[in-house]
C-alpha cells in the first residue's frame, strides 16, 4: 500500500501530503508572512513559503543525522536563539532524537511569546504513552530496547535514520509542562487538496 501522505505530489509546487498540511496550516494561523523557522531542509516547502512571501530560515539537520556519536546536543547547539521565530516546524525528525525534551525545551525559548510549534512525528494514536524505541547507554552505544525501526534517509547519503521515539498523547502533557499553553493534536484529509492518507496528524503548541 503507498505511503499518500508522503508520495501524492502536487504539479505546481511539488509538495507530498504532509508538506501541504504543514503549509496550510501556517496560513490559516495567519503566520504566513511571519519569521519561520523549518528543521527538516524540505526545498519544496522552502520555495513554496517564499512564494507566500514568509521569512523563511532553514535549519539543515538532515545531513547531521545519526552516526553513533551524534546526539541531541548537536541540534540545540544550532538552535540557540532566543524568542526569534513565530513558528518552529519539527517536520518528520523529532522521533530521531535521543534527547528529545531538550529540544522541545530548546524550540520553546526560541520562539517568541505567543508563537506557534508544529510538530510532524510518529503518533501512535491509541497509546497514551510514549513509546521508547532506543536510548544511548552511558557507553555512548545505542540501545534498542524495541525491534528496530530505520526511516529513509531523504536528504543525505548517510545509512537510514533509527528511530527513538514513537509518540503518544503523553506528550502533550509534556508540552505543556515545558511551558506552552495550548497544545492539541490536529488530522486533516482532504480528497480536493490531495491530503490523503491515515496518518496525517500533527501537534499544534502555542508558547
Amino acid at each position: 500500500v503507498p505511503n499518500l501522505r508522503e508520495s501524492l505530489m502536487d504539479n505546481k509546487h511539488k509538495l507530498n501530503g504532509r508538506e501541504r498540511t504543514i503549509a496550510k496550516i501556517i496560513t490559516e494561523l495567519n503566520q504566513n508572512k511571519g519569521t519561520i523557522l523549518l528543521t527538516e531542509n524540505s526545498e519544496n516547502l522552502f520555495n513554496y513559503l517564499k512564494y507566500l512571501k514568509s521569512n523563511i530560515s532553514i535549519l539543515n539537520d538532515r545531513d547531521l543525522y545519526m552516526s553513533n556519536t551524534y546526539t541531541t546536543d548537536t541540534i540545540i547547539r544550532n538552535l540557540s536563539y532566543k524568542s526569534a521565530f513565530d513558528i518552529i516546524v519539527l517536520n518528520e525528525n523529532l522521533q530521531f532524537y535521543d534527547q528529545y525534551i531538550k529540544l522541545l525545551k530548546q524550540t520553546f525559548e526560541s520562539l517568541k511569546p505567543s508563537g506557534f510549534l508544529l510538530i510532524s512525528a510518529p503518533l501512535v494514536i491509541n497509546s497514551q504513552k510514549n513509546i521508547t524505541r532506543a536510548k544511548y547507554g552511558l557507553d555512548n552505544e545505542i540501545r534498542n530496547l524495541k525491534e528496530p525501526i530505520f526511516y529513509p534517509n531523504h536528504r543525505s547519503s548517510k545509512k537510514e535514520l533509527l528511530c527513538y521515539t514513537h509518540f503518544g498523547w503523553n506528550i502533550l502533557e509534556e508540552l505543556k509542562e515545558i511551558g506552552f499553553k495550548y497544545v492539541k493534536i490536529m488530522e486533516y484529509w482532504s480528497l480536493p487538496e490531495g491530503i490523503l492518507g491515515s496518518d496525517n496528524y500533527i501537534i499544534l503548541a502555542r508558547k
